[in-house]
């Protein structure tokens, strides 16, 4: 089941796409089935929301017939995508299913977009998604989905992922910006209609693997991400977090709010219990370990370089933190986190630039003016010690309005003359220790007469 919400700046991605699913089609073991909306580029005709069967046929454009035409709906609309389900399950009954949900994603921000519906809408919100799979499991009688999959990105999130503990077994998503061609859904499908038995991290690995090796020979190849995630150890490693996070909490409760110039340093505070999870060294110390840890984390959501990121990588993050703490509770709690990440992550694919993430993100903005408000009325952040760890780490980080001081190392040529064929480079010194990301513009004078001369010939 593949719930393709095209109607927006994708539309003509979801037509690609479906092109894709009609190289294999449906066949005695395995139906295709799509709803799907689109915003300019007509299916048989119409933008208008419809459903197919997809079967096989290599032809240029979408030759799957319609089996139900729905008008123009808002895709966004979870009881929509409940509707779509119940009529699948009830046209197409099988011994294993999956959903698959196409368009923009947002992580703990929600999945699915539509031009079409009420102005700032937005997304499909995580409670939403959950509140639509849960009737979904009341009205067709499916305990647990074999697999739900986002084509779409960001998606590969524990937020999302605590989410769907309930009403699927894996998880398959991007932990980054995919681009707008997606998966390879001709090569999964493939897969799939040679073992339609599969299991859903079967198949999910098949979908992740397939979509990076589909993006091998692209810009965004480098960057590409894909991970199964098995639902049932989710609750491990959220309650894994849930420890890691009380740590620094009641540690950073004690340090002062840091000021523009400088940290602080707190007392060392004295533990009373040495049962207690407190930590026993100087707060500062322990906001001085945490914020490398952070900047040094790889970012996701970034499409440009000064983007505030959305998310970033889970084992990363804990790895670095636990490479600088000084604190053995601490460290204990780091090597929890990884163990039940690894054990959840079924399998992960990554382009060049990503080879080290670990298949799930986490939402930690940089400082205060990235936090989203939001956020605090997500499931897992209602639910985990997650969401007070932030509180007091941003309620700590240096304002975004601070202007550090930059130092400048060099300046050639000398003396600070300049042309098209040697123009002015200026070295900067090394940045202070809380400082996220430096750039810098240069800005030329002009005193004189540019030679035509000098120019270059291109």
């Amino acid at each position: 089941m593949v719930y393709v919400g095209g109607d927006n700046d994708l539309d003509p991605f979801a037509v690609q796409d479906l092109e894709e699913m009609e190289l294999v089609g449906s066949s005695a073991g395995v139906n295709v089935v799509v709803e799907v909306d689109t915003r300019t580029t007509p299916i048989h005709g119409t933008t208008e929301a419809q459903r197919l069967r997809i079967v096989r046929d290599p032809a240029p454009g979408v030759q799957s017939p319609p089996l139900a035409r729905l008008g123009e709906i808002d895709m966004r609309d979870w009881r929509n995508l409940v509707d779509f389900v119940d009529w699948a399950v009830a046209s197409f009954p099988a011994t294993r299913y999956a959903l698959i949900l196409w368009d923009h994603g947002g992580e703990w921000a929600g999945v699915i977009q539509d031009a079409s519906g009420p102005p700032g809408a937005g997304l499909m919100t995580p409670f939403e998604l959950e509140l639509a799979l849960q009737t979904i499991q009341n009205r067709t009688g499916i305990a647990r989905l074999d697999l739900i999959g986002f084509d779409a990105c960001l998606m590969a999130g524990i937020e999302v992922d605590a989410a769907l503990v309930p009403y699927a077994r894996a998880r398959v998503a991007s932990q980054e910006v995919e681009p707008g061609s997606g998966w390879a859904y001709d090569a999964w499908l493939g897969a799939l209609a040679a073992n339609p038995r599969a299991s859903g991290l079967g198949l999910g690995r098949e979908i992740a693997a397939s979509y990076v090796a589909s993006l091998a020979a692209t810009p965004s190849g480098r960057n590409a991400t894909a991970s199964v995630v098995d639902l049932d150890l989710v609750p491990r490693l959220e309650a894994a977090v849930d420890q890691l996070a009380q740590t620094p909490v009641h540690s950073l409760k004690d340090l002062p709010v840091r000021q523009p110039d400088g940290l602080a340093i707190a007392a060392i505070p004295e533990r009373a219990d040495p049962a207690d999870a407190l930590v026993a060294r100087a707060p500062a110390l322990m906001f001085a370990e945490i914020a490398p840890a952070r900047r040094k984390a790889i970012e996701f959501g970034k499409r440009k370089q000064l983007d505030p990121a959305v998310s970033v990588d889970l084992l990363g993050f804990v790895e670095g933190l636990r490479a600088t703490t000084g604190d053995a509770i601490l460290r204990a709690d780091c090597d929890s986190v990884v163990a039940a990440l690894r054990a959840a992550v079924s399998f992960r694919a990554s382009g060049a630039l990503r080879q080290a993430v670990g298949g799930v993100a986490i939402y930690f903005p940089i400082a205060p003016s990235y936090y989203d408000s939001r956020y605090a009325q997500t499931i897992f952040a209602l639910t985990n010690a997650w969401t007070a760890f932030l509180d007091e780490y941003l309620r700590l980080a240096p304002t975004d309005a601070a202007t550090p001081a930059v130092q400048i190392a060099s300046v050639a040529p000398q003396p600070p003359s300049a042309s098209f064929a040697q123009p002015l480079q200026i070295a900067l010194g090394p940045p202070a220790p809380d400082l996220y990301r430096q750039t810098a513009a240069v800005f030329y004078t002009l005193s004189g007469r540019i030679s035509r001369t000098s120019a270059p010939s291109t």
